[in-house]
């Protein structure tokens, strides 16, 4: 391990950043910090807070925000050891196993750790460090390469030589790298699963402009001189459906968008009510809808059982929710627990609905609510509020309480596209 280089390139990125004047030489006590964990801080973690001390907020590229000094702390496993927690997001934190030197995700569960792409140290650091900073440069760019066949084990070969830029040397994975140049003041993130592979970001315009008088490359701006590029695709324009047959349509519209053919014969099902079968009518074709989060039988399997009419199980067996047919209300069951629930069919389908795409819309990721009313537009079921925008084909949800809606697109690019445009933090 190169520490110098891994100094210098942190170094570097902090300067392009221009985060030089918020990020202070760090004046942290390791010898108190290994003293009270009985351990040896890792040589690149005492590197990096011997130049970072200030926070680093979180942002709309990063995986992770990796913590201020003062924040990590040391944890044990029975298994696994000690391990060094340095960073986290909204679902996850990331920590580093000192006995197998290697940082691993936990997902909520502290006692189930999973490894990560970049499991060395240095790269986790530098990755994340990068790319927390260049989303607040002023002028940030999508720019397109073409590749050849022969290309795609390499691929970041092609923007390191094209655009002359220095890898980081913390980057040993190919799929993800970060790329940057002092001189110019740019600072790049190539990730191969991504469309485009490459964001460049730098507050010398001068520079991202040379890119687009050059025919070899296609920039599409994310954000110029500071501001937003923001099309009107991504701003909220429709109406508000407030009628059940129009959420039900609206629904379908975003999970397979418009239908081709009007249904050509409404048919009712026999003891059951309308809105049932107006559920039926338009997504009876759809398989997706009726295995998903919760198994919804399909009409051929329709049964009223001792006057109850089953309409989803969840994907496990644990809990069912089922229509009274005597007194028409909706209940919970579980094991021994029975409860009537305080909504009306309609409310409870829409809500069923929005709920099914979780198991089969590609692009899954949660963001804040205070931010979405120029993207979305919303309606409540129950005590649930959804936010939609049948353009972009994304719905979400946000539980009475909660601040993060959780939401939902067509694919990850997609997802990951509209918060680039917009500046939206999106979490994974």
């Amino acid at each position: 391990m190169n520490y110098k280089k891994f100094q210098t390139d942190i170094k570097n990125i902090i300067s392009i950043c221009g985060a030089d004047g918020e990020i202070c030489i760090g004046n942290n006590d390791f010898e108190e910090f290994n003293f009270k964990y009985n351990i040896q801080l890792p040589e690149c973690l005492r590197i990096y807070y011997s130049l970072v001390e200030s926070n680093i907020l979180f942002g709309e590229f990063s995986s992770f925000r990796i913590y201020n000094f003062e924040e990590v702390n040391v944890k044990n496993t029975v298994t696994e050891g000690k391990y060094i927690v340095f960073a986290d997001n909204t679902n996850s934190i990331a920590g580093y196993f000192l006995n197998e030197g290697k940082v691993k995700i936990s997902y909520g569960n502290p006692d189930v750790w999973y490894e990560d792409i970049h499991d060395d140290l240095s790269e986790f650091l530098v990755y994340n460090l990068s790319l927390n900073l260049m989303s607040k440069l002023s002028n940030i760019v999508y720019l397109k390469l073409n590749y050849k066949k022969t290309d795609l084990g390499n691929q970041y070969i092609i923007p390191q030589k094209q655009l002359e830029l220095n890898v980081a040397y913390s980057m040993r994975n190919t799929y993800y790298v970060i790329l940057y140049d002092i001189s110019k003041r740019i600072i790049a993130s190539f990730d191969a699963d991504r469309k485009p592979k490459l964001i460049i970001a730098s507050d010398n315009i001068s520079e991202i402009e040379k890119y687009s008088l050059d025919s070899k490359y296609k920039i599409d701006w994310i954000k110029q001189n500071g501001k937003r590029d923001v099309s009107e695709k991504y701003l909220f324009s429709e109406t508000i459906p407030d009628k059940y047959e129009s959420r039900l349509e609206l629904i379908y519209e975003i999970y397979f968008g418009k239908r081709k053919e009007e249904i050509d014969k409404y048919t009712a099902l026999t003891e059951l009510p309308e809105e049932i079968s107006l559920f039926y009518n338009l997504f009876e074709k759809k398989r997706k809808i009726f295995n998903s989060a919760y198994i919804i039988p399909e009409r051929t399997k329709i049964r009223i059982t001792d006057g109850k009419f089953v309409l989803a199980v969840e994907e496990q067996g644990v809990c069912e929710y089922y229509l009274n047919m005597d007194d028409r209300k909706i209940y919970y069951h579980s094991d021994d627990y029975t409860e009537a629930l305080n909504t009306d069919i309609r409310d409870f389908l829409i809500y069923l609905l929005v709920l099914q795409g979780t198991g089969f819309m590609n692009g899954q990721a949660e963001i804040q609510k205070k931010d979405a009313e120029l993207y979305f537009g919303k309606f409540t079921v129950n005590e649930t509020d959804i936010y939609f925008n049948t353009r972009l084909r994304m719905i979400g949800f946000c539980e009475k309480g909660e601040e993060n809606i959780y939401l939902l697109s067509t694919s990850a690019s997609a997802m990951e596209k509209f918060g680039n445009k917009t500046g939206m933090i999106i979490s994974y």
